[in-house]
């Protein structure tokens, strides 16, 4: 075979080559790119389910005028007796309230959403807490929160005054027996928490448990942290409770 014969295979085998490590890169980069582009498609749809659980758990607008004062919108609708209750004690409380009555006006309901709320009414929003549904003692925590004690009643604020410690800052008390499970998977959840406790025993101390039933306490364990109350052993909501803390 001549010179110029071996010449022309070598020029040939190593244009081969060339020709088929160019198209092996060109898959992987294609490769590359194409699980470059899903892992991206799965950020943005985790990070956008992750704002939308944001949203509807924490909703971003809250109730306040132009000078930082808290605002207090109560969403009602016709026939609610629930509903008049609760403008009933803010009236009591002195606390001014605007009403949006989804059965007159369909952009009250509209703007119910924007805050958070769902099909339980009455749906009260006051500076940056909401409520659904109307449980009194609840709502009244949540009114002295954001309005202050003096929205309180000299007996509730006696009453109330064991859920913060001297320096007036929140404190987890707990009211409890012996015998409820529930409430030794509350102890044991918070001292996994590493939260300290304030314990009541309302039936081995008879001023705790004349307290709980002055709270309306029902059944165990109570919870609060601060004014926030707690009812059972909820996770999420005593979660919720510990942000203050």
């Amino acid at each position: 075979m001549s010179m110029g014969g071996l010449t022309d295979r070598f020029v040939a085998s190593a244009s081969s080559n060339v020709r088929i490590r160019y198209t092996s890169e060109i898959r992987i980069f294609q490769g590359t790119a194409h699980s470059v582009r899903n892992l991206l498609i799965l950020i943005l749809l985790a990070f956008g389910a992750y704002k939308a659980y944001d949203y509807f758990a924490h909703p971003a607008i809250a109730a306040y005028d132009e000078a930082g004062n808290p605002n207090t919108l109560v969403f009602t609708f016709n026939g609610c007796p629930p509903c008049d209750n609760v403008m009933k004690l803010l009236a009591e409380r002195h606390i001014k309230y605007t009403e949006y009555n989804i059965s007159a006006d369909a952009a009250s309901a509209e703007l119910m959403k924007t805050y958070g709320g769902g099909r339980q009414f009455p749906f009260i929003v006051t500076g940056s807490r909401t409520q659904a549904g109307f449980d009194r003692e609840t709502l009244i925590g949540v009114l002295a929160e954001v309005h202050g004690p003096e929205v309180l009643t000299n007996a509730e604020r006696k009453l109330l005054r064991h859920h913060f410690d001297a320096a007036g800052l929140p404190r987890v008390v707990m009211y409890s027996t012996r015998r409820c499970g529930y409430c030794k998977q509350a102890r044991a959840y918070l001292e996994e928490k590493g939260i300290p406790i304030v314990e009541r025993d309302i039936d081995r101390n008879a001023a705790a448990k004349r307290d709980f039933d002055a709270l309306k306490g029902g059944g165990t364990p109570l919870i609060y942290v601060g004014f926030r109350r707690v009812p059972g052993f909820n996770k999420n909501r005593l979660n919720e409770a510990l942000e203050i803390l």
